[in-house]
């Protein structure tokens, strides 16, 4: 007799991946790597965006047995009214029991300790995707994450060594001797096999781009956790030392006025391309020369397994995650966070040495495809699940 597979409801900010980020596309990427015999994944995202990208996830979802869905319009003008609209629209939607509810987002969590009884779940998990979780929100941070998420979900995941140490750290989580539990993000390396790369002139002729000029490229929100401000100081730095170099930033955020004025009164405007929102990046990353991280702090970057994926040589911050990924001077160039004259000596001594940058993104492939792939993490979130419950 075989064993019932196990109903997972995921919970993730939203299914418009170009303009959310990382943690939704591992959420995507993740319910399709379950085995079904095992797992039955249920995909929700809390806020509807009505993009073509959304309604193109669920139904690619769909396609491929995955239950997907949106609970609500996103109405930023009515913030609490939004999400218990959320909350309703989810137990609308699942229509059934599920075992488990497992979180990736801060707001996810609320949701999954409001939706427990209501769904009859039989344990609340959660996956912390950052280092600083409610970076802007001090006392939400301590009551929820150092407080009640310690006695409310039954374990939690981080998705790096660093991550799992500030977990462990919580005074009350030491106290009651409870232990999280490392679970890498990942990724769908199929994106990268099976997908066929712009060429150079082809994205040259898309957005006006000199062909045969030296191409950076960054992709992220624009917020203050991916330090743009830094990279463009790093960027003034390095079009003074070497010629024809191009800086294509891919995404969109709250910072976007402000990071193209910063670009105006640099005088870069010229040399900075901002690109908006893109869901082929895939297509994309393999024709620059250099892909550059100045993040301030991270959980574990999607985008840089993106690049690795990509074989594109890379420079980033020493913050939680990367420096898992990449191992400095071997895969990778790694400078601090903040300082925008590392960077800059960083990106010049890659532009320099081409062959050597070639090599570090060679064993970076190596080594994110032997250890970040989202079927192996499906498989042992899979067993982690099984032997919990």
């Amino acid at each position: 007799m075989g064993v019932t597979p196990l109903r997972v409801l995921h919970i993730v900010a939203g299914l418009a991946i170009s303009r959310l980020g990382g943690i939704e596309r591992f959420g995507v990427q993740l319910v399709q790597a379950f085995d079904q015999r095992r797992v039955i994944p249920i995909l929700c995202g809390l806020w509807s965006f009505d993009i073509e990208d959304e309604r193109r996830w669920i139904r690619t979802l769909a396609g491929r047995g995955v239950k997907a869905f949106v609970a609500t319009k996103w109405r930023p003008t009515h913030p609490y009214k939004n999400f218990w609209n959320a909350v309703n629209g989810i137990v609308r939607h699942i229509g059934a029991p599920v075992d488990i509810v497992h979180s990736h987002q801060e707001f996810g969590d609320i949701a999954a300790v409001l939706l427990k009884r209501r769904l009859r779940a039989q344990a609340l998990l959660r996956t912390v995707h950052n280092e600083r979780e409610w970076p802007r929100r001090f006392w939400r941070r301590w009551l929820l994450t150092h407080f009640l998420w310690v006695f409310l979900f039954d374990h939690e995941f981080g998705v790096s060594r660093q991550v799992v140490s500030n977990l462990n750290a919580r005074p009350i989580a030491r106290l009651i001797s409870k232990q999280s539990t490392i679970a890498y993000n990942a990724l769908d390396f199929t994106r990268f096999v099976t997908s066929t790369p712009y060429t150079r002139h082809q994205i040259a002729a898309m957005w006006q781009l000199p062909p045969h000029g030296t191409w950076l490229i960054s992709v992220g929100r624009f917020t203050e956790q991916k330090g743009y401000h830094v990279l463009l100081d790093a960027l003034k730095h390095v079009v003074v030392r070497h010629n024809n170099v191009y800086l294509v930033l891919i995404g969109s955020g709250p910072l976007e006025d402000r990071l193209q004025t910063q670009v105006r009164q640099m005088g870069l405007s010229s040399v900075v391309y901002f690109l908006g929102n893109r869901c082929d990046v895939e297509r994309l990353l393999p024709s620059f020369d250099l892909f550059v991280s100045s993040s301030l702090w991270e959980g574990l970057p999607t985008v840089i397994l993106e690049a690795a994926a990509a074989k594109v040589p890379i420079v980033a911050t020493t913050v939680s995650g990367t420096v898992e990924i990449l191992e400095h001077g071997r895969s990778g160039f790694l400078v601090p966070p903040g300082d925008s004259s590392k960077l800059a000596e960083a990106i010049l001594y890659m532009l320099s040495h081409p062959l050597e940058a070639q090599r570090m993104a060679t064993r970076a492939h190596q080594h994110v495809k032997a250890r970040f792939s989202v079927e192996r993490v499906a498989r042992e979130y899979e067993q982690f699940y099984e032997e919990f419950l």
